[in-house]
């Protein structure tokens, strides 16, 4: 249960920041575009087409990296669960606990009857 809670947020998180990356990416790129529409120097025109082209590919990079540490804080959340809820049952077995939990019930049982 606590699992898939863990994992909807993460889902929410990158669903998001991913929505929030690429708006920005998108305004700043039609921001340049009227600029590249208002001016008439084609040296300048060039610059802001590279400049277009950065915008595109930091917004990619960024897109992929946040991606990446989602997968990684979801693999960690998997992980850090399984191996405590692992760790305690192999502590609680060691320790003879399932047993004496049993035989109170079995003695709580038979007293009832």
């Amino acid at each position: 249960m606590l699992k898939n809670i863990q994992i909807k947020i993460i889902l929410i998180f990158l669903i998001v920041g991913v929505v929030i990356i690429g708006a920005m990416g998108y305004i700043n790129y039609a921001n340049l575009q009227k600029v590249i529409e208002i001016t008439n120097d084609t040296a300048q025109i060039i610059l802001l087409n590279d400049y277009q082209g950065n915008i595109k590919l930091v917004t990619i990079i960024t897109m992929l990296v946040f991606i990446a540490i989602c997968i990684l804080a979801r693999s960690f959340c998997n992980t850090k669960n399984n191996n405590s809820n692992n760790n305690t049952y192999k502590q609680c077995k060691k320790n003879g606990i399932w047993r004496r939990v049993r035989n109170k019930c079995n003695r709580k049982q038979r007293k009832t009857k």
